[in-house]
């Protein structure tokens, strides 16, 4: 039984029963019993030898015979799933993955995968894991259902990344050879976030057709990475929820953790990076959104993205901007913000930030100036991106955003200097005063002769009396 080694689609050893090798008597054939029937769905190997001697004596197998003994045997074999009908739910309180239903395969390229700790409900979740390897490699979690003659059907799960340096991958089949992928997931790190996908739309897109053996697979790519599954739904006959938050909307980011956010936000944070909902700091309330990167020679990135609806019932809203409060938690961050109205093509709405002056700072973008410099159209699914970098590969470096705002007909720029008396005028001196005009009427207590600079032609400051500055009226 030494000889012999059985690994299960989850990645553990399969126990092989000591004096189990049973000989059918011409030395030749052998009939190896395992410790317990296995039943799990899914991908298995076989590994025999190498230390097997035959009856001449050559005490090490040869197996690809090139004259260099020491190559065992190995192989491969599946059993294959039942089909899940709907509804469906799986919590993973059955405890292992022994005792989960036939209806789940696992196929293990050098990682494992298993019934875990990291629950979102519960105390049991899926976890997908791989270790540090040269190359990417995947781990996957296949669920059959029969969804023949359904209609309406949805997915959703909970996802949790708990190992930096992969993507989870959700993909569809409906004949385990062409796979058509549905979302691909990065992040957010340490935080878990509830997914849905509409498998109705996503089947019309790819051109197929339901059958007893539609295939759900959970992938996880990388190396030295990890992700966990929880509370697995498909129910036919249901709805997805809102995906796009309705316009006027704020953030404020109030709520407990990542997890709590509504299905409009999605986060994309690499290997030594993290998006989180943090107490750290906050503009207003107690909590904001924290984008971070540790050192990295890779400069990663960390994102996190809202979609609004800015056309209603398919009217295009009108007057529409953004506004936020944003602070750099430490030096060398940067702060990039973007929008899309497909997801592939993206616009600046502001400069790069790279400073607050060390505390919270009040930002805000015309958005409908932009859509028309783009020639772009609102739609139901527009994307706001907000997006740390950092400009050094040494240090850890972070920007907390909070109080978001998107709406229509707001004033949310500072005033402007519209016009001065003086400005770009020759005139005879002594000149003793002159006048500024604004565009918008001022709050007068924040405008004093502090607020003026004046620089005579020989680079020296020009004094302004205290107190005189007078408002028109």
């Amino acid at each position: 039984a030494a000889d012999v080694a059985v690994t299960s689609p989850s990645g553990s050893a399969v126990a092989v029963a000591v004096g189990s090798v049973t000989d059918s008597g011409n030395h030749t054939t052998f009939t190896v019993t395992l410790t317990s029937p296995q039943g799990l769905a899914g991908q298995y190997g076989i590994s025999v030898g190498p230390t097997v001697s035959d009856a001449n004596g050559n005490d090490v197998m040869d197996q690809n015979k090139d004259g260099i003994p020491g190559d065992a045997w190995t192989g491969l074999f599946s059993i294959t799933p039942s089909f899940a009908a709907l509804p469906f739910f799986e919590d993973f309180e059955a405890g292992s993955v022994e005792a989960l239903r036939s209806c789940w395969s696992f196929t293990t390229d050098g990682g494992a995968v298993a019934v875990a700790g990291h629950a979102r409900e519960g105390t049991y979740g899926l976890d997908l894991s791989a270790p540090y390897q040269a190359d990417t490699r995947n781990q996957d979690a296949v669920l059959h259902v029969d969804l023949t003659g359904q209609s309406g059907v949805v997915l959703d799960f909970w996802a949790l990344e708990f190992a930096k340096g992969g993507t989870f991958e959700v993909s569809l089949s409906t004949d385990g050879a062409a796979w058509h992928t549905l979302k691909s997931i990065t992040g957010p790190g340490g935080g878990w976030r509830r997914h849905w996908i509409d498998l109705d739309r996503a089947r019309d897109a790819a051109g197929l057709a339901y059958s007893p053996d539609v295939r759900l697979r959970f992938r996880l790519t990388g190396s030295n990475a990890g992700f966990a599954l929880d509370s697995v739904r498909v129910e036919a006959g249901s709805a997805m929820p809102v995906m796009s938050a309705a316009v006027p909307y704020t953030e404020g980011f109030e709520e407990t953790g990542i997890a709590d956010l509504g299905p409009w936000w999605n986060f994309v944070d690499g290997q030594k990076a993290s998006t989180s909902v943090s107490s750290a700091r906050a503009h207003g309330g107690s909590r904001s959104l924290e984008l971070a990167v540790t050192n990295s020679d890779y400069y990663p990135t960390a994102d996190g993205l809202v979609t609004v609806d800015l056309a209603p019932g398919g009217v295009p809203l009108s007057d529409v901007t953004l506004d936020f409060w944003a602070q750099q938690v430490s030096s060398y961050a940067q702060l990039g913000v973007s929008w899309s109205v497909d997801g592939t093509n993206w616009r600046a709405l502001l400069p790069t930030v790279s400073g607050t002056g060390g505390g919270w700072r009040h930002l805000s973008a015309d958005v409908d100036a932009d859509r028309v410099k783009a020639g772009w159209s609102y739609g139901r699914r527009m994307l706001l991106r907000f997006q740390m970098s950092t400009t050094s590969s040494s240090y850890a470096t972070g920007f907390a955003v909070d109080d978001i705002r998107v709406a229509t007909g707001l004033d949310v720029f500072g005033p402007k200097v519209q016009s001065c008396s003086l400005a770009a005028q020759d005139v005879a001196g002594p000149v003793a005063d002159f006048t500024v005009t604004f565009d918008e009427p001022l709050d007068p207590s924040t405008f004093t002769a502090a607020d003026v600079a004046v620089t005579s032609p020989s680079g020296s400051a020009v004094a302004v009396a205290v107190g005189s500055v007078t408002d028109s009226g």
